[in-house]
């Protein structure tokens, strides 16, 4: 029996809904860990693995422990593990707690990409994204979306109408999934945020906001 098969599913409902990285909860030993569940990107060497799990402390996202998986486990050292799970240095006995371990991972992960998450996961997400700047990690309040500028191509020397980042679209999948399904097929559209929870706008703010914008646009061009 593999113990990680439901990573099968869940990286296929990733890549299906266009996720690259998600998360669950995983208590093991008094701690209730942060899992991401990240994407290897395309290129990417991943050797025999699946994806890439990311543990987080949940009261300290810099103690964290990456490794790869796949559908039969960790694929790291036992030492590593040991040590970050903090399991006592029971060498007669650490084959069946990193056993334990994995089955118990195992029972956690789900099938299925899930939107509702708490505030804690969605920090550590937008942390992942922002490879550990916790300036920007900050910024989980969207409070309006922009228009990409075009800017003159270089090697073309035409314009080119810039698209939304990566890291910019992947956080408004997971922060603000509404507002993402009103106007995430743009891709020349860009979600803004702030670190000041009172600019958290609704949807219907950011839109009405968006459409007077819009218009504005119109307004301003040559006839």
């Amino acid at each position: 029996m593999r113990p990680l098969l439901n990573l099968f599913a869940l990286r296929a409902d990733m890549q299906r809904k266009g996720w690259t990285i998600d998360s669950f909860r995983f208590p093991f030993k008094g701690v209730n860990y942060i899992v991401l569940v990240i994407l290897y990107l395309t290129g990417e060497e991943k050797g025999y693995a699946l994806v890439k799990l990311d543990f987080l402390h949940p009261e300290d996202f810099k103690y964290h422990l990456l490794v790869p998986a796949n559908s039969n486990g960790l694929i790291c050292g036992a030492m590593d593990l040991r040590i970050f799970f903090r399991i006592p240095p029971d060498y007669e006995h650490l084959g069946d707690a990193l056993r334990t371990l994995t089955r118990e991972l195992g029972y956690c992960t789900p099938i299925k990409v899930n939107t509702a998450k708490s505030q804690t996961e969605k920090q550590a997400i937008v942390y992942e994204l922002s490879d550990g700047n916790s300036e920007d990690a900050e910024k989980l309040y969207c409070f309006a979306v922009k228009r990409n500028p075009v800017l003159m191509d270089k090697e073309t020397n035409e314009p080119k109408q810039l698209k939304r980042s990566a890291h910019n679209d992947q956080k408004t999948k997971i922060l603000r999934p509404t507002l993402y399904e009103k106007l995430g097929k743009d891709d020349t559209l860009s979600f803004c945020y702030t670190t000041d929870p009172e600019m958290d706008y609704p949807d219907e703010v950011i839109l009405d906001n968006w459409q007077k914008n819009k218009e504005k646009e119109l307004n301003l061009q040559p006839i």
